[in-house]
């Protein structure tokens, strides 16, 4: 009879611990909520991005093989109308055609600004020359609101409507514990599109480290890592207002 007393116990007591395990493991949801309560919290957010891709492709019975790299500079605030945000990037890509020794190169740089009503996006590339290179006039134009790379909404980066999401293992990364998840796409994703981001969430501000987009041709991979995040500094209100040079153009594309 005490045996028996001891064994209930002791299955009584496992029974406990499992359950007390089982219910300490964060879902989905949890993950979620709790990353949108940490961003809640954040005004203001500045951060450097690295966008690396690598891609293998054919044109025309031609392989060729591609690295870009763009590194660039977010800063972003909190209004009452909405996110305004300035974008700075400088890019960098290069294809190499198999068996030839030259890359084909171009490079250019661009500085996206959204303001409370519009998107300001301006653009000029590197003209390159056997004798040279030079960098041409910077090109302007307007588009209907849209924040570019906006780590304080995830859920406008991976919609619901669009991605299937999947809690993975935590991991650490930069020495940071992170809550890794998994999106795929609901509908059946063309070339250009990945069919799986992988994404790394800080476990202490929430903030976004890293995401690897996958493609159906498995060669081609983009990753993009964001750091030195200066959070809840105050942010010149003029990096948030575009002012057309003098003597620019401004192309028009809003209602298209």
């Amino acid at each position: 009879m005490h045996a028996r007393i001891l064994v209930l116990a002791f299955a009584i007591s496992l029974s406990s611990m499992l359950s007390s395990s089982a219910a300490a493991e964060p879902t989905l949801i949890d993950v979620k909520k709790q990353i949108s309560r940490k961003l809640g919290n954040i005004q203001t957010l500045q951060f450097k991005v690295k966008i690396v891709k690598g891609r293998e492709f054919e044109v025309v019975g031609h392989q060729y093989t591609g690295r870009y790299e763009t590194n660039g500079v977010v800063k972003l605030e909190r209004r009452k109308k909405g996110m305004v945000s300035r974008y700075e990037q400088k890019t960098r890509m290069e294809d190499l055609e198999k068996g030839t020794p030259i890359p084909l190169e171009n490079e250019f740089e661009t500085v996206t600004i959204t303001d409370e009503e519009l998107t300001y996006h301006a653009r000029r590339d590197k003209v390159i020359f056997e004798e040279g290179e030079f960098w041409g006039d910077w090109q302007h134009l307007k588009r209907e609101r849209a924040v570019d790379v906006n780590l304080l909404d995830p859920k406008s980066r991976y919609p619901k409507e669009m991605y299937e999401a999947e809690l993975r293992p935590d991991e650490v990364v930069d020495g940071k514990k992170v809550w890794v998840i998994e999106f795929k796409p609901k509908a059946s994703p063309s070339d250009d599109d990945p069919v799986q981001i992988r994404v790394w969430f800080d476990q202490e501000t929430g903030l976004e480290l890293k995401n690897l987009e996958t493609y159906k041709n498995e060669k081609t991979k983009e990753t993009r890592t964001f750091s030195e995040f200066v959070i809840n500094a105050k942010i010149d209100p003029k990096e948030f207002k575009f002012e057309l040079p003098e003597g620019g153009n401004l192309v028009d594309l809003t209602g298209l």
